[in-house]
């Protein structure tokens, strides 16, 4: 089911990113002035439907859910890194909340790999086809300066963990915790953000591996993850030995190096579930 989960919420994502660009299209040459306005008519309503199209998804899963959870006794999870969340799904309601905590999480975690590949690319003076896509992907945080894009996933971890945290206190998925504790706990998911980067990073850096020794044809993609991937590895630079460069291999290790502690967090940063209610005994007949 964990799978399943992971395959619709791809397909939902990929809705969501049709009605984002659906007006990149290249429309076709109008003659008169009628064709002016219908082709943008028309796309204006084929951009809606992957909308409606995603809501509905949304919806028949949390009802797929509802039918097929009780039978195979699933309980939904959703790993935060220092948490993870099991969805006490005990009503329709519930499973259709998971259906869209669920898509919201993936969303966040790819849209904070595209802030990263967005402020890798700096001011071009050409836009290529995957930088134009990316940009439309992220929309007006693109505008702004590299630095900022960068850092805008560790400052939204950080001020947001607090209103998650409100939430899953008032579903009863967590314990009530004093201010201090929480905002410590916010320090703690700002960093674990970089795990929302490591299997962006290791694919970065193996693909640019293969461009450097495999000629994979023209095209706009691979100086797009070449590009990326040489400002991320420019502090490692001094390991190219002429034709000889070796440091994708040294980054990809790099990162499996800084994100293995953080995966194995110490247990006093880790955030505890709540506790699960005390089975209630019925009262006994009177005598």
């Amino acid at each position: 089911m964990a799978y399943l989960d992971l395959l619709l919420n791809l397909i939902a994502w990929l809705l969501w990113a049709s009605w984002r660009t659906a007006r990149l299209a290249a429309a076709p040459a109008p003659l008169t002035l009628a064709s002016t306005v219908r082709p943008a008519d028309q796309n204006q309503r084929r951009r809606w439907r992957y909308l409606a199209l995603l809501m509905g998804l949304l919806l028949l899963r949390g009802l797929f859910y509802w039918q097929l959870g009780g039978p195979l006794d699933w309980t939904p999870k959703i790993s935060l890194g220092l948490l993870v969340v099991s969805f006490k799904c005990e009503t329709v309601g519930r499973y259709l909340l998971f259906s869209l905590v669920s898509f919201l999480h993936f969303f966040v975690v790819v849209y904070f790999g595209l802030l990263l590949l967005s402020a890798l690319q700096g001011r071009p003076v050409e836009i290529s086809p995957p930088v134009r896509f990316i940009r439309h992907l992220v929309g007006r945080p693109a505008r702004w300066p590299a630095g900022v894009q960068a850092l805008l996933p560790f400052l939204l971890a950080i001020a947001g963990w607090p209103l998650l945290q409100f939430f899953l206190q008032a579903l009863g998925y967590l314990p009530a915790v004093s201010w201090a504790e929480a905002w410590q706990q916010a320090l703690g998911f700002g960093v674990v953000v970089l795990l929302a980067w490591k299997y962006l990073l290791l694919g970065l850096f193996f693909l640019h591996l293969v461009n450097l020794y495999v000629y994979l044809g023209p095209g706009s993609f691979w100086p797009f993850v070449s590009h990326s991937a040489r400002v991320l590895l420019r502090p490692l630079r001094w390991l190219r030995l002429g034709k000889l460069d070796v440091s994708p291999i040294a980054g990809m290790a790099l990162v499996l190096a800084v994100c293995w502690p953080i995966e194995r967090w110490p247990e006093w940063w880790k955030v505890a579930p709540a506790p699960p209610p005390a089975p209630t005994r019925p009262a006994r007949p009177p005598a």
